[in-house]
């Protein structure tokens, strides 16, 4: 067996070459670019942005991060709150109080209508249709004030008297529209004597008015106005029970006239409308009771 050297060895095993690369051209380079100077950002505005922060931008919007992150923040708050002012408004207290007043123009309108029949401005029944228009405006009214205390978030006084003094005004104006049916039926022709009556329940409600309209100004003046229709109401059923005793004193055996009894009826009426117009106050002044004191 022949031996073979070291170097025999070596020079058996094939060597691995790497192939030589060609060195490329170098390129023409032209005339350095003066760099561009930055831009100052505008007054109130943001620095300005490379393609690679503006690429990244609707991905910092989804996440909530990102340059204009706080000013996107503001504007929903901003929108939010605007929600709550507008969306909201008709479940706040002054809604309530605007009801309250629209109630009570229907009342004055349906007192307009009863003081133009006794006046013998409105005949009998084109009176009663008037009538009838009003307090089906009056149902609405009443309505749309107990939709909005269902769902309403604060009342400018406790809830329970709201609902009161809504029952009460809807009372008066109910029984206004019974005086004049009453009055249609009977055939009355002679009401004259029943205006200074009507004068005094149009204090009392116009009272019960600036009331409402004070509520979230000054308990006060509030307190005050309701005082005002207590003492309205009061004179009217003093003026009530003086008619009262003149129909019915004088001879006990005199027979009463069937004309004295329906003055005597629609009396009763008027008396009915003077109590709800008390039990009105009587709500109102609990109500300012509690927010002022």
């Amino acid at each position: 067996m022949t031996g073979k050297t070291a170097e025999q060895t070596a020079s058996a095993v094939p060597v691995r070459t790497e192939p030589e690369r060609t060195p490329e051209p170098e390129r023409a380079s032209g005339p350095e670019r003066a760099p561009e100077p930055e831009r100052a950002p505008e007054p109130g505005g943001e620095p300005e942005r490379g393609p690679a922060v503006r690429a990244a931008e609707p991905a910092r919007e989804k996440t909530g991060t990102g340059p204009g992150a706080d000013r996107r923040r503001g504007r929903r708050t901003v929108a939010k709150r605007r929600w709550w002012r507008f969306g909201l408004g008709g479940l706040t207290g002054r809604r309530q109080l605007q009801l309250l007043a629209a109630q009570l123009a229907t009342v004055h309108d349906g007192l307009s209508v009863v003081r133009a029949l006794t006046a013998g401005e409105l005949a009998l029944d084109e009176a009663r249709k008037k009538m009838g228009v009003v307090e089906h405006e009056g149902d609405d009214d009443r309505a749309r004030l107990v939709d909005t205390l269902a769902v309403s978030l604060v009342t400018p006084i406790d809830r329970e008297d709201v609902f009161r003094l809504s029952r009460s005004i809807d009372d008066v104006l109910d029984e206004l529209r019974d005086f004049v049916r009453e009055a249609d039926m009977f055939g009355a022709e002679e009401l004259q004597s029943f205006t200074a009556l009507l004068d005094g329940i149009g204090e009392g409600i116009g009272a019960i008015e600036r009331a409402v309209d004070n509520v979230e100004k000054s308990g006060k003046a509030a307190a005050r106005e309701v005082l005002a229709a207590r003492k309205a109401g009061n004179r009217v059923r003093r003026g009530y029970q003086r008619r009262v005793v003149r129909l019915l004193s004088g001879d006990p055996a005199k027979a009463v006239t069937a004309g004295e009894l329906r003055e005597l009826e629609l009396l009763r009426t008027i008396d009915r409308v003077v109590r709800h117009l008390g039990a009105a106050a009587d709500a109102l002044a609990d109500g300012v009771m509690k927010r002022w004191h």
